[in-house]
């Protein structure tokens, strides 16, 4: 209200009153060339962290765009019969009497934004593989976490945690605490205009919702997954992950590789074929065959041995191959939903 923006920007409601009244009543060159989408969204960056609005109206503030202000004081009008979704070309909008031609190249920006949008939102849509779902950058943040009795993330703010374009937070929900899951796209200030056309015109669009909750499930059973198999691989074989001054010990993607073996050959019955590979200055080294460069564990050769035994066993544990069936039903499930609506 005009009371509301006194208060906030601290100026006499006549200041408001006659503000509008000049942008109800000057040029429609002026007007157009003053709502440019990316001047209010530098405006709202700037100025509008300093006058104490609540973080929904911070949101709100920044999903405004000329068109809805211009639309909102009665600059534009719809014009013609068409159907909303007909959006016409730049020459034949020309030709709707009384659509001036700023307003109509400002116009076609905004839908080739929201194209260039979509086609980002489309790349995202895949679920991460199990190489990402399970790299050894996540296994060494979720194990620090648990070491350090620590959160690996807040119910309050986001974190990106796996090498994939999205952020992460905790949620509740009815069997308790669960990851929510962010695109990276939907920080984009036009992503809310998108998702209403998508709305609008595509009815598998509305697995949206369902397609995120079931990436959320995915992640939060790969974490704790991750975290249980770093903590028993270490446990197991009595020894510590490399880093800082320890030059013995197991790599970060030795529980990662436990894991990705895991979901490639559930129910086969197949074990890794693995190598110890001595080492110069006489410690050895445990690599797979399939991956010579990746090295699992580096120690003497009695820790290196036991090392593989543990490997092993834990690949061949029941609890880890349930839990394995239940990602591989996750990403089954998430690729049925992308192919129905994510095209």
């Amino acid at each position: 209200s005009q009371d509301e923006v006194s208060s906030l920007m601290r100026c006499a409601k006549q200041t408001v009153v006659d503000a509008e009244r000049w942008f109800v009543s000057c040029p429609q060159a002026e007007v157009l060339a003053l709502v440019d989408d990316q001047r209010i969204k530098r405006l709202v960056g700037r100025e509008f962290p300093d006058m104490e609005l609540t973080p929904n109206q911070l949101i709100k503030a920044g999903q405004v765009t000329g068109d809805d202000i211009l639309l909102h004081y009665g600059r534009i009008h719809p014009h013609g019969n068409k159907a909303a979704k007909e959006i016409p070309s730049l020459d034949e909008a020309e030709r709707v009497a009384g659509v001036h031609p700023i307003y109509i190249k400002l116009l076609q920006r905004h839908w080739d934004r929201l194209c260039e949008q979509a086609v980002t939102f489309r790349t995202q849509l895949s679920p991460p593989d199990i190489e990402t779902l399970f790299a050894a950058e996540v296994c060494h943040k979720v194990h620090n976490a648990f070491q350090n009795v620590s959160p690996l993330l807040s119910s309050y703010s986001w974190k990106k945690v796996i090498d994939a374009p999205l952020a992460l937070k905790l949620s509740d929900s009815v069997e308790g605490k669960t990851v929510e899951v962010r695109l990276s796209v939907e920080e984009e200030f036009l992503f809310s205009h998108l998702t209403s056309h998508l709305e609008a015109e595509f009815s598998e669009f509305t697995q949206f919702g369902s397609w995120k909750g079931q990436l959320g499930h995915l992640i939060h059973t790969c974490l704790q997954a991750t975290e249980r198999v770093a903590r028993n691989c270490s446990s197991a074989s009595g020894m510590y992950y490399l880093g800082g001054s320890r030059q013995k010990g197991l790599s970060w993607d030795f529980p990662a590789y436990v894991c990705q073996f895991i979901l490639k050959h559930l129910n086969s019955g197949a074990v890794p074929k693995l190598r110890v590979v001595p080492q110069p200055d006489g410690l050895w080294k445990l690599v797979p065959e399939e991956l010579p460069t990746l090295t699992l564990a580096v120690d003497t050769g009695e820790h290196i041995h036991r090392c593989q035994e543990v490997l092993v066993k834990e690949i061949r544990n029941d609890f880890e191959l349930e839990i394995g069936r239940r990602i591989d039903r996750h990403l089954a499930e998430l690729r049925v939903c992308y192919a129905r609506g994510g095209a």
